[in-house]
């Protein structure tokens, strides 16, 4: 009986014994403070915004640009003013949308969906009538308030008597144009 004591007194022992080891040895790690690594965010860099178009077979490129996106809430339309120009050319675009937008809604737009492309010679006071046009809005985000796509024109005015004077636009461009949406009625 006294082995049977004296093995139990041991595994006791042995068992105190590893318990303090065990509190030694967690009392001396020091809790790490944990490292904060800097916060990556999947934010990518705005793209700069860019306007471009061949104009009779020239490149044309615009000096300034706005884009208003209007907004009227009771009668629930929208539409989108964008007019880019140079000292001597101006084109500018409207689409009027059914619904209230917060950024332009993609897609092609015609004459016939209530698409106006218009260009003007500054230079020489010139209104051109609209033969075609096209407007087409590939990317928008209501986020950063961009919009992106392409455009085309045909126009066509007098000039003098019986003398026409053509505009053919093509290849045109916009990429991350910035808007600003305003509420009113339109």
């Amino acid at each position: 009986m006294k082995a049977v004591i004296q093995n139990k007194i041991k595994v006791v022992a042995a068992n105190a014994l590893t318990l303090f080891l065990c509190m030694l040895l967690i009392g001396s790690c020091k809790k790490k403070d944990k490292e904060v690594e800097p916060e990556t965010q999947s934010q990518s860099t705005p793209q700069p915004a860019s306007i471009s178009a061949m104009i009779n077979g020239k490149t044309w490129t615009p000096v300034t640009y706005t884009a208003i996106l209007a907004v009227d809430i009771e009668e629930k339309i929208s539409a989108l003013s964008f007019v880019s120009q140079t000292a001597t050319e101006k084109i500018s675009v409207e689409v009027f949308y059914d619904g209230v937008l917060t950024a332009p809604q993609t897609g092609n737009f015609t004459n016939e969906d209530a698409a106006f492309v218009s260009y003007n010679r500054l230079d020489v006071f010139r209104i051109y009538d609209n033969k075609d046009a096209g407007f087409n809005v590939n990317s928008s985000s209501a986020t950063s308030k961009t919009f992106s796509g392409s455009f085309s024109y045909l126009g066509v005015t007098n000039v003098g008597t019986n003398n026409q004077d053509t505009v053919e636009i093509t290849n045109g461009t916009f990429k991350n144009i910035p808007f600003t949406i305003v509420n009113e009625d339109l």
